[in-house]
């Protein structure tokens, strides 16, 4: 809960000073095996100043150069696909298309409006899903408040199974993050 609250605190504030033309909205992590962390008596975060849009854009990037596993990512991205497309009916959004690689997926999704997306969207990051994967969306300011309004929400998916065996060189996980160090230092 007080991730939750730090959150709302730090898009409220950029919403306040006008922080920037894009607007992270929301980061939900995988959860980890395990308990979870004792709640921290840290103080609240600082809002930092970031271009969420392009951080969001890398990460879409770092998707889309992912090799593809065709077992995992054809029936991880039915499944998706079939989970939020249930939940856009009651919540004014479309499923355009999922893609799904080795140990992510983006959703591309339709809303109603800009309004409606920033009502809803924090359903499809807290929806229960059949996978276990972070998920994260920006939500920029559009042209036409009014007009449908287009997103992209990008899973990082948990896949134990991938990683490596002592001695059995890298695994698929380390080498999606090679290509992930590769692109973010264009």
């Amino acid at each position: 809960m007080t991730h939750r609250v730090s959150l709302v605190s730090a898009v409220a504030a950029g919403l306040i000073s006008g922080v920037g033309a894009s607007l992270l909205i929301a980061m939900i992590p995988a959860n980890r095996q395990g308990p979870a962390a004792p709640a921290s008596s840290s103080p609240p975060p600082q809002v930092v100043h970031v271009d969420h849009l392009a951080v969001h854009r890398r990460a879409i990037q770092q998707h889309d150069a992912e090799q593809l596993d065709p077992h995992w990512s054809e029936s991880t991205a039915r499944s998706l696909t079939s989970t939020i497309a249930k939940l856009g009916k009651t919540s004014g959004f479309r499923v355009s298309n999922v893609d799904c690689r080795t140990t992510s997926c983006v959703a591309h999704l339709s809303w109603n409006n800009h309004q409606t997306a920033v009502t809803h969207y924090a359903e499809v990051l807290h929806q229960d899903l059949p996978v276990n994967c972070g998920r994260e969306t920006v939500l920029p300011r559009p042209l036409d408040p009014a007009g449908r309004y287009p997103t992209e929400v990008v899973f990082r998916c948990q896949r134990p199974e991938l990683e490596a065996a002592p001695g059995a060189g890298p695994s698929v996980r380390e080498q999606s993050r090679k290509i992930e160090r590769q692109i973010a230092s264009e």
